[in-house]
């Protein structure tokens, strides 16, 4: 179960990270938008990790 939390911290980090890359820094860029983006993000990957927690059961 720990090797499972820590790849899905890992991965958590890589989407944030590869969110962070995508988007580029612009003067119209808000730090609401930047918040909506991550929060998104972040959404993405906890509903990919729970389906695949379902699916190593």
């Amino acid at each position: 179960m720990k090797k499972v939390l820590a790849g899905l911290s890992a991965l958590t980090l890589g989407a944030i990270s590869s969110f962070a890359a995508i988007t580029p820094p612009t003067p119209d860029y808000t730090d609401f938008e930047a918040v909506v983006g991550v929060v998104l993000g972040v959404s993405l990957v906890v509903m990919l990790a729970k389906r695949a927690k379902g699916f190593f059961r």
